[in-house]
């Protein structure tokens, strides 16, 4: 009734589906939730899913579910897009996987706000409701790009997407007294913040401020609705000020490694500054940035060892690999590094029988990768094939006799 008689949707384009059983945990079909559908609407197309579970993770309260889908009149395709959950919770999943039934059940049910809005303002996409468009407005205002928020989608809009959508969820999560941390909830929220702020300033030109002038017009926008945002909008900007501050001077070191016009200078400088840095989420910083990790990679592919290796080359070099294993801290990036064949590029350093204090910077330091590569968390087995099938582990054990790292 909520949907077709007071927000007008069409019946005829409304689907929805229960729970189709589970012979594995001996529960039957949900039939009473299909019947009371086609009771409610006998032309409404109810369908059975085996998935219709839900979980709130491996352990804890859970049950069948019943979803809404609904059919947009502007898609041509016939694809249906979830509109509303409705969760039946009746068991609790025990840590050995055992369901025990609950002695209260309940009802949990949610409506996507933003799936609604799309469908009553006709919209292909949630991003593309009035809300996200005054915030992409203040985007192209407030930053250097030259191009407006447009469909269909491509890079630049992409990133209107992003910087909108996590401003969004960064201004709600302070608003409840969230803020940014080092583990769990608060490191998740830091690095909403960094994925934000990468995208606006390499894809959008936003300079350091940006952040501010963002999270206000997302209070403007929204702030009459959601009385939070205003209460809280002075510590919502405090706390984004001071991340940016601190962000915005790393990042743009970031950005000058991945330059291609930048002078060999400009980056030896990033280099160096972001080798002493002291930010705590650097590793994936570097790593999420685009073009910074490739080329501390390739810096190191085309470097050989020189007889007459300078201390300042040692320097430049151990200090790119000193990034390298920060970077390599991420399993991700580990992997990636091993697959396109790192520790072959370090083989010269390695093996190297020079005892000249700049050569044996940068073979211990070149050994600091390798032990980042090997010191795995993640996917143990392949990694340790790699390494088995190059040059390294050899090139190692022959290189220990030599400097003082061989302990």
């Amino acid at each position: 009734e909520l949907l077709t008689k007071v927000y007008g949707l069409q019946a005829q384009r409304i689907c929805v589906t229960y729970f189709g059983g589970d012979e594995n945990n001996g529960i039957a079909p949900d039939y009473e939730c299909r019947d009371i559908w086609l009771h409610l609407h006998p032309s409404l197309l109810v369908m059975p899913r085996q998935e219709n579970f839900w979980e709130m993770g491996d352990t804890g309260l859970c049950g069948p579910c019943s979803k809404i889908y609904y059919v947009r009149e502007e898609d041509q395709s016939g694809i249906a897009v979830e509109l509303w959950s409705l969760a039946f919770i009746q068991y609790d999943n025990k840590s050995h996987g055992s369901l025990k039934p609950l002695h209260a059940k309940f009802v949990d049910t949610r409506m996507i706000l933003e799936r609604l809005t799309s469908l009553l303002q006709h919209k292909m996409s949630s991003y593309d409701i009035d809300t996200f468009l005054h915030i992409y407005e203040n985007i192209y205002m407030t930053t250097a790009v030259t191009e407006k928020y447009c469909q269909p989608i491509n890079t630049i809009s992409e990133a209107y997407r992003v910087v909108a959508d996590h401003i969004r969820a960064l201004s709600f999560a302070i608003a409840d007294g969230a803020t940014f941390g080092e583990k769990g909830r608060e490191q998740a929220l830091r690095r909403i913040f960094h994925r934000a702020i990468r995208y606006a300033m390499q894809e959008l030109g936003a300079k350091e401020g940006f952040m501010n002038r963002a999270a206000t017009s997302l209070v403007m926008a929204m702030g009459d609705v959601f009385q939070e945002l205003k209460e809280h909008q002075e510590n919502i900007i405090k706390i984004l000020d001071e991340e940016e501050a601190t962000f915005c001077k790393t990042m743009q070191l970031i950005m000058d490694l991945s330059n291609e016009k930048a002078t060999d200078q400009i980056r030896a400088k990033a280099v160096n500054k972001l080798f002493k840095e002291k930010y705590k989420d650097l590793a994936h910083l570097l790593w999420y940035s685009q073009g910074s990790a490739s080329f501390l990679f390739k810096e190191i592919a085309h470097t050989s060892p020189s007889p007459t290796l300078t201390w300042d080359r040692a320097n430049h070099i151990s200090r790119l690999l000193g990034l390298l294993v920060c970077v390599a801290a991420i399993p991700e990036a580990r992997v990636t590094f091993l697959q396109a064949g790192l520790q072959d590029y370090l083989v010269p350093f390695v093996v190297s029988t020079s005892k000249e204090k700049p050569m044996e910077l940068v073979r211990n330091a070149s050994l600091d990768v390798l032990m980042v590569l090997v010191k795995v968390a993640y996917a143990l087995g392949d990694e340790v094939k790699i390494l088995i099938r190059s040059k390294i582990l050899e090139s190692c054990l022959r290189s220990l006799p030599v400097g003082d790292y061989g302990s």
